[in-house]
């Protein structure tokens, strides 16, 4: 692999590293796609790269480098399509952390954008976020809060929420 003297494409080398992505090589992947970020700055496939090396940090249960990944996303590539998966997986990198208020921020902050932005709306961000507000409260024992928040989520999502069992619980 001649990679480092510029024989791969950018395509080519986001390839390269989504496969150890997908193969969950996670340290390889953020290795890899730092070097597409290095190697091709106008490329892009930045911003893909830079959403995957957080990704990459978040499912090898290392959320304090996710949260830094998602806001170099969030700060270096503001028109993005990953600006809400990033903001939605921060939450859940916080979620992670039991740092339960600071997750409620960011998932209240996606529901009032997909309030507001209907035709921006992504259905599975919406739902979750909603329900990971509820969670939240919950876990942080103000249960009079989550019980709201459930109910909340229940009456936006009665007919197809994914977790509408869970928050009858």
């Amino acid at each position: 692999k001649d990679y480092k003297s510029g024989s791969l494409s950018d395509k080519s080398q986001y390839r390269y590293s989504e496969t150890y992505f997908r193969e969950k090589n996670y340290t390889v992947a953020i290795e890899e796609f730092q070097e597409l970020i290095k190697s091709f700055p106008g490329s892009l496939l930045c911003d893909d790269a830079q959403y995957y090396i957080a990704e990459s940090y978040l499912d090898s249960n290392n959320p304090d480098e996710a949260l830094k990944a998602y806001q170099a996303v969030l700060s270096n590539y503001k028109d993005s399509k990953y600006i809400s998966l990033a903001r939605y997986s921060s939450g859940l990198a916080f979620f992670k952390q039991r740092k339960f208020q600071n997750a409620i921020l960011i998932f209240e902050e996606l529901v009032t954008f997909f309030k507001n932005n209907f035709s921006q709306q992504d259905n599975r961000l919406y739902s979750e976020s909603m329900f990971y507000i509820a969670e939240s409260y919950y876990y942080n024992n103000r249960y009079d809060e989550a019980i709201e928040k459930y109910i909340n989520y229940l009456v936006v999502f009665k007919d197809n929420g994914q977790y509408s069992i869970e928050s009858y619980f």
